[in-house]
């Protein structure tokens, strides 16, 4: 097909702030993770789609829930907070309330 450009699952991302492989990136209204490591005004690859360890608040997950990112805190939590927080995906797996991380499934879309 002669329009085909990509899957779709990664976007090229000029840094505004140092990042390293792993940091959740907010692109407009899209959670992404960083695929690789740059600074100020370089362009990484930030993948939109996939399950990834991210860090969380203090509240349990059931496997399935809805998720949050809240940038201001730079964790996931279940709260919209009136349209701040963006929504990141579902939890892959259940988490409980003294874990420091949930496993997320992405969901890659503009909200």
């Amino acid at each position: 097909m002669k329009n085909f450009v990509q899957k779709g699952k990664e976007l090229s991302v000029v840094l505004t702030s140092a990042a390293s492989a792993g940091d959740v990136l907010v692109v407009g209204r899209v959670v992404a993770v960083a695929a690789q490591s740059g600074g100020i005004g370089d362009t990484v690859e930030a993948w939109d789609d996939g399950v990834y360890d991210l860090a969380k608040d203090g509240n349990a997950y059931a496997q399935g829930d809805k998720v949050y990112w809240d940038a201001t805190a730079k964790q996931v939590t279940n709260t919209a907070n009136s349209g701040a927080n963006l929504v990141a995906g579902s939890a892959w797996l259940a988490a409980l309330a003294g874990d420091l991380t949930v496993r997320v499934k992405l969901i890659g879309t503009v909200q």
